[in-house]
């Protein structure tokens, strides 16, 4: 071990760079994201001539493009943290990764924290410009008010999501392979969580099981914020359901980890300088 540890940050800047480098190698995966986005961006116009979207979002040409742009955006963190984040520590454990980042002197469960920075920055990235497309189209009223609303349900959601991962990435950890029922856990928020069409359309149990999906509060508050111009008193109950998931999803996430850890630990699926 290094005598003098790095700090977290230099570490996270450390795995974002050989994240970097990984990516550069595949450079055609960028272009088909771009293509993949391109594609539902298109057929989101279409849907635009077939769904309503009801009251909330204004009857002119872009609603519901801009409409089903917020909730892509947010699909796109969900998927980081529900899919990407487990696989990333499955990858991590089963290669030599953690006895290299053992090398920094950082503690276990802080290398855990940074190992996704790169994968949460593309991930990020293309949220934040699919936003602002939906912001644009709704016509880029220019409000700071709402703006800062929408950007605080934006935080409050990727650090569900990254609740919702540090879950999935628990069960990882232990030795298990929780990417099949992560895709299950993203086609539920994308069936239910009212991402491509408004949740009022489904049966009533329905309705309510995706109102406490982790990420229909945060699509709540920020169409509410960037299309209707409510303010953070205005959308007290979303802001509220959002809080509650994350203090449970994150109390639980804790608890898991933390149990996973001193279990691989015992069973030495960390590397021979974690046991």
């Amino acid at each position: 071990m290094m005598e003098r540890s790095l700090s977290l940050w230099r570490t996270a800047g450390i795995v974002w760079w050989l994240g970097y480098r990984e990516h550069a190698l595949a450079p055609w995966s960028l272009v088909r994201t771009l293509l993949e986005s391109l594609v539902v961006a298109v057929l989101l116009l279409f849907l635009g001539q077939l769904v309503d979207v009801g009251e909330g979002a204004a009857r002119v040409y872009g609603s519901y493009l801009s409409w089903s742009l917020i909730g892509f955006a947010l699909l796109q963190l969900c998927n980081a943290g529900t899919r990407e984040l487990p696989r990333l520590y499955r990858e991590a454990r089963e290669s030599a990764w953690l006895d290299a980042l053992r090398m920094t002197g950082v503690d276990l469960r802080r290398l855990l924290v940074v190992l996704p920075v790169f994968a949460w920055s593309i991930a990020a990235a293309r949220a934040l410009l699919l936003l602002f497309f939906g912001w644009w189209a709704s016509g880029f009223s220019g409000a700071w008010g709402p703006t800062v609303v929408a950007a605080l349900f934006l935080v409050i959601g990727a650090l569900l999501f990254w609740a919702m991962g540090w879950i999935a990435g628990a069960f990882a950890v232990g030795g298990h392979h929780p990417e099949e029922v992560s895709r299950g856990v993203l086609l539920v928020h994308v069936l239910l969580g009212g991402i491509f069409f408004p949740r009022d359309l489904l049966p009533l149990g329905l309705q309510t099981l995706g109102g406490w999906l982790p990420i229909a509060p945060v699509i709540d508050g920020m169409r509410g914020a960037l299309m209707g111009g409510a303010s953070l008193a205005e959308l007290h109950e979303p802001l509220a359901r959002a809080l509650l998931l994350l203090v449970v999803l994150v109390a639980l996430g804790e608890g898991l980890m933390r149990r996973s850890l001193l279990r691989a630990a015992r069973r030495g699926l960390l590397g021979r300088m974690w046991r």
